[in-house]
């Protein structure tokens, strides 16, 4: 009886390898490498069959099958290489690793991984000019603190202890600076997207992935944009009420990641400010492009993260000693404090130390709230008269909505 199983693996094996040999086969019309579609799916294939051989008779085939193909690539390399003048090897390790990734597809339970790889290869080898220009844009501060940072969050942080060391069982530390490395890494998604655009590709646009980075980085910006030149005020109020708006979305990201019960109850208060603002964003959306755009630091550091990591510390006592004295309305009156700073804070400590689901959702949208109503006051300090007013009065109504919402937690 034919094991329909067996061949789902081949069939899934042959896409993969066509996948990353589509890519491939672009290249080599362009006179880049020698291996196509054709090629890629053959190794695909071999991988499988050498999987399926070393299982059902010689284990011992794969290792064969391997060094086989080594060879043979290693052949190809070098007359191609010194035919072409080309010594890059992009394409036949490519080969090397499709062949591994069809040996995958003959077992089930690493077939997804081998799909997920193949598809990640892929875009690699796309974007390889977009990832060389933006390697190339990186400047020796931001890589200096990016490497910094991996040795915190990749180092440091599997050596702290997993476990509540205070009286009030409540400061983990690796929970709490996993949540920081968290946080930090969802904003630098919105830096290497500035990085990776360009910052001069436009107001609305570093402006909407900016809210990513920092929505008050943004205003600040966008305010002193407005102050030096009057004329960009309606796209630096665009940029200001999506980067708005795009923290609000970013608040569920969080929470949906780490407790999906306050995400389902704090839905409607999100959307609802969230949607406000965007409706007003795209009633204000400029009608041709406007230059300019924000100058971010890069969020992957050593200070950002810190301070973060000592904002959330405090925000977690102080949410937990109200609650314990004040009960609800110290946890509401500590969202108010620290929304006036840092609305991520207040995020994590409501998501961890596990109040009633409506009382987190309800302190997480006041702080948004009040984080909101500041915002405004900058926008009013910081740029002209024409662009406070015009944040005061949307971000009232962002603000109004937010108010309104809390009534349905």
């Amino acid at each position: 009886m034919m094991d329909y199983n067996i061949l789902y693996g081949f069939f899934l094996s042959m896409l993969i390898g066509a996948l990353v040999g589509m890519e491939r086969e672009r290249k080599r019309h362009r006179g880049v490498g020698d291996a196509g579609i054709r090629t890629f799916i053959i190794i695909s294939l071999f991988g499988t069959l050498s999987a399926m051989i070393s299982y059902l008779y010689f284990e011992y085939f794969i290792f064969v099958a391997f060094l086989a193909i080594v060879v043979i690539l290693s052949i190809e390399y070098f007359f191609t290489a010194r035919a072409s003048n080309d010594w890059g090897v992009t394409t036949e390790f490519s080969a090397l690793v499709m062949f591994i990734l069809g040996f995958m597809c003959y077992f089930n339970e690493m077939r997804n991984i081998a799909v997920i790889l193949s598809i990640l290869l892929t875009v690699l080898l796309k974007f390889k000019k977009r990832m060389h220009r933006f390697v190339r844009g990186i400047d020796e501060k931001e890589l200096t603190d990016t490497l910094k940072f991996c040795i915190i969050a990749f180092v440091i942080l599997p050596l702290l202890p997993d476990k509540a060391i205070d009286p009030l069982s409540v400061f983990n530390p690796h929970q709490a600076w996993l949540l920081v490395v968290l946080i930090s890494a969802i904003s630098y998604l919105g830096y290497i997207l500035v990085k990776i655009l360009g910052p001069k590709k436009g107001i609305g646009i570093t402006g909407l992935l900016g809210g990513i980075v920092s929505s008050t980085a943004v205003i600040a910006t966008m305010a002193s944009e407005v102050k030096a030149n009057s004329r960009i005020l309606r796209p630096c109020v665009f940029a200001t009420v999506i980067a708005n708006s795009v923290m609000f979305i970013r608040v569920l990201i969080v929470v949906f990641i780490i407790n999906y019960s306050v995400f389902e109850s704090l839905l409607v208060p999100m959307l609802a400010m969230a949607a406000t603002g965007i409706l007003i964003s795209l009633i204000l959306w400029p009608k041709r492009g406007i230059e300019g755009g924000t100058n971010l630091e890069a969020p992957l550091t050593l200070g950002p993260a810190l301070k973060l990591g000592f904002l959330f510390v405090c925000v977690l006592f102080l949410s937990k000693i109200s609650d314990i004295y004040l009960g609800e309305s110290g946890v509401y009156i500590t969202s108010i404090i620290s929304g006036l700073v840092n609305v991520d804070a207040i995020v994590l400590a409501m998501t961890t130390i596990g109040p009633p689901t409506n009382v987190a959702a309800k302190a997480i949208t006041i702080a948004a709230i009040t984080n909101t109503a500041i915002k405004a006051l900058y926008g009013w300090i910081l740029g002209s008269k024409k662009f406070g007013v015009w944040i005061a009065a949307i971000f009232g109504v962002i603000v109004f909505m937010g108010l309104v919402s809390i009534f349905f937690l």
